[in-house]
């Protein structure tokens, strides 16, 4: 199954959870595993909470580590074999290879397994953008 997220700023981290909820609901299974897969090199997928102010956190522990304003060889497009309209968008590869593309949790009871805190994030770093994220059920 394909999720497609509209992301609407640079970067940003989207609450994806009930989304997902909904296909492990619709697929009828009861014990197994859900893998969520983002199919890009610029976003990824997170598990943490989703409260406003931790968010905002994740934000600036992201720009301090990765700083957007850095040199990066990537984002020199001239030097590239690349379209001349290409994004510079070496910050948001980094920040993406550092989470991951994919994440998997048990389903039990026909449900995600989930931490009372957890949530299922997508972390849009090369945004706006559509960004597919494929759910693959697997029946134990």
């Amino acid at each position: 199954m394909q999720l497609t997220i509209n992301t609407e700023k640079k970067q940003e981290l989207i609450n994806i959870t009930n989304k997902v909820e909904e296909i492990v609901k619709k697929s009828g299974i009861k014990e197994g595993l859900c893998q969520i897969y983002a199919q890009h090199t610029t976003a990824a997928i997170l598990i943490n909470e989703n409260e406003e102010r931790l968010i905002g956190d994740i934000n600036c522990f992201f720009e301090e580590l990765i700083p957007s304003n850095n040199h990066y060889k990537h984002d020199d497009i001239e030097k590239r074999n690349c379209p001349p309209n290409e994004r510079k968008n070496a910050p948001a590869h980094l920040k993406a290879m550092l989470i991951g593309s994919s994440k998997t949790i048990p389903i039990k009871s026909g449900k995600l397994d989930l931490g009372t805190w957890q949530s299922i994030i997508l972390a849009e770093f090369d945004g706006p953008r559509n960004r597919n994220i494929i759910i693959t059920i697997i029946k134990q």
